[in-house]
């Protein structure tokens, strides 16, 4: 037969009761923000299609550009035998 064991208090792992193991010596704060002090977090409203590039700073679109360039000339290089390959097979 199923022992009821409802009434009886849940015991935490080193051997305190759930309430024990939870209890809270300071008190918790709790802010309620409203919709009047919400803050905008971008002022500055920028049409989503905007181009970056008019927006970005000189020498970083450089660096861009430079890694872009780089990433495609290996890229390139890498798929040289394949590319090959693939026209001789033709």
């Amino acid at each position: 037969m199923v022992e009821n064991n409802i009434d009886q208090k849940i015991q935490a792992v080193v051997g305190e009761t759930i309430e024990e193991a939870i209890e809270n010596e300071e008190p918790i704060e709790i802010e309620i923000v409203t919709e009047e002090t919400l803050i905008e977090d971008s002022p500055i409203e920028k049409d989503f299609f905007d181009n970056l590039a008019e927006e970005m700073e000189e020498n970083e679109l450089g660096r861009i550009s430079s890694n872009l360039m780089g990433d495609y000339e290996n890229d390139r290089a890498s798929r040289e035998e394949w590319a090959s390959t693939y026209t001789q097979g033709l």
